[in-house]
C-alpha cells in the first residue's frame, strides 16, 4: 500500500482537506497530521483514561469496595456498554484495566513512600497480599519484593 500524502489524495479528499485546513487556519500538512492523529488516539481511550485517573485521584480506585459499575457511572454508561467499550477501545476488561491502574500505583508507592509491601498492597485496594503479588509478578515479571531490591540497589549506584 503506498503511503498517504496530500499529492496522492482524490481531488475531492484534496478539497475537503483544504477547506478543513483553512477552517481551522492550518495547513493542509499540519491538518492531515492531525486527523491521522485522532484515529491513533481515539477520543474514547481519552476519555475513559481521563475518567480512570480522575477516579484514582478521589481514591475510588484504590478502594477495596471499588465496583466497575462506579466507573460505568462516571461515564455515563451502563454496564454492559461500558465493558464492550472498554474491551474494543483498551483490549481489556474493566477489571483488569482497573487492576493494572492498582498496580501502576504501587509501583509508585513502592518507589517513593518507604511502606511496606502489605500496606502498600492494601493501600492499593488489594484485600489480599499473595493475590496482589501474584498479580505483580505477571505484570511486571518479578515479585514486589525482587521490585523494591532493585529499586534500592539502583539507588546505591546513583
Amino acid at each position: 500500500m503506498p503511503a498517504v500524502t496530500i499529492r496522492n489524495l482524490s481531488d475531492e479528499a484534496h478539497r475537503a482537506l483544504k477547506l478543513r485546513a483553512a477552517h481551522h487556519g492550518r495547513s493542509a500538512e499540519a491538518e492531515m497530521r492531525d486527523i491521522l492523529e485522532a484515529a491513533v488516539r481515539p477520543a474514547d481511550r481519552l476519555r475513559i483514561g481521563s475518567a480512570l485517573s480522575a477516579l484514582g485521584r478521589e481514591a475510588g480506585l484504590t478502594n477495596a469496595d471499588f465496583e466497575i459499575d462506579m466507573l460505568a457511572q462516571e461515564l455515563g454508561m451502563s454496564r454492559s456498554a461500558f465493558f464492550k467499550k472498554t474491551k474494543a477501545v483498551m483490549g481489556c476488561s474493566p477489571s483488569d484495566m482497573v487492576k493494572d491502574f492498582k498496580l501502576s500505583h504501587a509501583v509508585e508507592l513502592l518507589k517513593h513512600s518507604g511502606q511496606s509491601i502489605t500496606d502498600v498492597a492494601y493501600s492499593c485496594g488489594f484485600t489480599d497480599v499473595g493475590y496482589f503479588g501474584k498479580c505483580f509478578r505477571k505484570k511486571y515479571g518479578m515479585s514486589p519484593r525482587e521490585y523494591v531490591a532493585q529499586q534500592q540497589e539502583s539507588e546505591i549506584k546513583k
